[in-house]
């Protein structure tokens, strides 16, 4: 009877503890808000009078430092940072101090409705003050991270003017030299065109998009000086795909081709260069017709993540890497690369078609050579659901081993931007970032979509292989700027599956069982993940509420 007792009385203060506990914090919390409003309403006050002595800023400031491990933390930092942004353009140490901030903000409190708000900010002070490169990264970074909150458009918008400031930028090149248009090409499906206008030489262009005016179609137009264009690319091509109705070129002036592009349906564009040989890749993805019926409203299309829940993805590209006069890595007994990936390439096409019952395509299914930026503009053409890219692994060191896959990125380490230099050296062309990898980063946000289908493929490659051979070493999923992923409008990873350069590997990789092993690994990797739904992607993040009173 007793022990029931205490146990009551007990129970009983406990409970009264806990409402006790529950009221000072309501208490603590109202405390807070009010001390957050007070120095809102100073800042308010100085913004009102614009005082040139810093001091009644820095006690502002102070005034939300005090609140930043606050339950209103996130209001606090970000209120703080505006406040040092304001006085940035006096004081170098304000400026630094609202970077700070606001990346402390963002970094900390990522599921925080200001965090994109934070990082705009700290995007657009890093632009002012002269950075485009570290701004564009900043604007990739919050486009990646929040693809869905209120400054992603903005964000874009912004990227779009750096690339097309990039793009105008001059590129070095003999003065007073006229380089010759060498061809003009193309290639389209329904919703996608591409024309490639190759020269003999370095060349600077400008360009934009003009609207229609009375007969006149709307245009994409590009300058090139100084250059020469030779009497049998002048004239009109037509090309009629529901994208572009026709591709004229014409000597605009005696140092200026003009290359215009008569567009039918025009949804976004983008243009890049390649070099060795030299030439300008233009992108252009027209409208799709809307399929919703009169009277009803139309919905927002579903993210490939949310297609893949409910549909699947049954159209896959696969990328044997090299060919033809690129043979890729090769070891001292003359085993090459391309052919590993092409005999991987079939065998894994096969299990897909066979087991899986995918509509699978080769981007080359003999041993020829075909552009790394060719091979991403073959599977948009395809519209592919998902891109992979099969590849061998070289060092200089025989010791190192290991399987590997990659998403589109900026490098980071050592490691990433060794791999990446070697498969692009092996390429017809570099890219420069701001122009060209940061643009098509963040084209349609398949960056995480790409890294989350890079983790299953790793996943399943070493767990597959480790049952079957000793000592398969995991070297994690990475991130690199590969020219074959970029422009790729769906999930695009490249696996690495062995070194060549490693004895036990090589002899590996020339083994029908291993490369079946592969890949039977993909395939599962594959279907694993058009099998997974948005939330198990971490694709659909729950919805952030933006705190009351937050300012900004």
């Amino acid at each position: 009877m007793n022990s029931r007792l205490t146990v009551c009385r007990l129970t009983a203060f406990f409970a009264v503890f806990v409402c006790i506990g529950a009221a000072m914090a309501g208490q603590q919390t109202d405390k807070t808000a009010k001390r957050l409003a007070l120095a809102k309403a100073r800042l308010h006050n100085l913004l009102v009078a614009q005082p040139a002595d810093p001091a009644p800023w820095r006690e502002v400031l102070d005034d939300f430092l005090a609140l930043a491990s606050s339950p209103l933390a996130d209001r606090a930092l970000f209120l703080a940072g505006r406040t040092a942004e304001y006085q940035a353009e006096r004081s170098p140490e304000m400026r630094a101090k609202a970077a700070l901030l606001y990346q402390r903000l963002a970094d900390r409190l990522p599921d925080s409705r200001l965090a994109d708000d934070a990082l705009f900010r700290l995007a657009e002070l890093t632009l002012r003050h002269g950075d485009r490169r570290a701004a564009a990264r900043l604007f990739t970074k919050l486009v990646v991270l929040f693809p869905d909150g209120d400054m992603a458009p903005h964000a874009r918008r912004l990227l779009e003017q750096l690339r097309r400031t990039a793009q105008t930028e001059k590129r070095p090149f003999p003065p007073k030299q006229k380089v010759a248009v060498t061809d003009i090409r193309h290639g389209s499906t329904a919703y996608y065109s591409r024309v490639v206008i190759e020269t003999a030489g370095p060349v600077r262009y400008t360009g934009d998009s003009l609207p229609p005016r009375g007969d006149r179609p709307q245009r994409l137009y590009l300058d090139l000086t100084p250059a020469r264009l030779p009497p049998r690319l002048a004239g009109a091509t037509p090309i009629g795909d529901g994208v572009l109705a026709r591709v004229r070129a014409a000597q605009h002036d005696r140092d200026t081709v003009r290359v215009v592009l008569d567009v039918e349906r025009l949804s976004d564009y983008a243009i890049n260069t390649l070099q060795d040989p030299d030439r300008i890749v233009i992108d252009v993805w027209g409208k799709r017709p809307a399929a919703a019926s009169k009277g009803e409203r139309c919905a927002t299309p579903p993210s490939l993540a949310e297609q893949l829940g409910h549909t699947g993805a049954r159209r896959i590209i696969i990328d044997p890497g090299h060919g033809g006069r690129d043979p890729g890595a090769i070891n001292r007994y003359g085993v090459q690369e391309k052919d590993i990936t092409l005999r991987l390439a079939k065998r894994l096409a096969a299990y897909l078609e066979r087991q899986q019952g995918y509509e699978v395509h080769l981007t080359r299914t003999c041993d020829t050579y075909i552009p790394l930026e060719e091979r991403t503009a073959i599977a948009n053409r395809l519209r592919g659901d998902i891109f992979v890219s099969l590849h061998v692994n070289a060092a200089a060191s025989p010791r190192l081993a290991g399987i590997e896959t990659y998403y589109l990125s900026l490098a980071e380490t050592d490691d990433e931007k060794r791999a990446a230099a070697a498969e692009n050296a092996a390429a017809e062309g570099t890219l420069s970032d701001i122009e060209a990898i940061l643009r098509d980063l963040m084209l349609n946000s398949k960056i995480t979509e790409s890294a989350r289908l890079a983790t299953i493929v790793q996943r399943h490659l070493v767990h597959t292989l480790a049952e079957r051979y000793p000592a398969v070493q995991d070297l994690g999923v990475k991130k690199a700027p590969f020219i074959v992923l970029i422009g790729a409008k769906m999930p695009a990873v490249l696996a690495e599956i062995g070194f060549l350069s490693n004895p036990v590997e090589a002899r590996r990789l020339t083994d029908d069982q291993y490369l079946q092993a592969v890949a039977t690994a993909i395939a599962q990797g594959v279907t694993a993940y058009a099998g997974t739904t948005a939330e198990q992607l971490g694709l659909a993040p729950p919805r952030r509420q933006r705190p009351p009173g937050a300012g900004g």
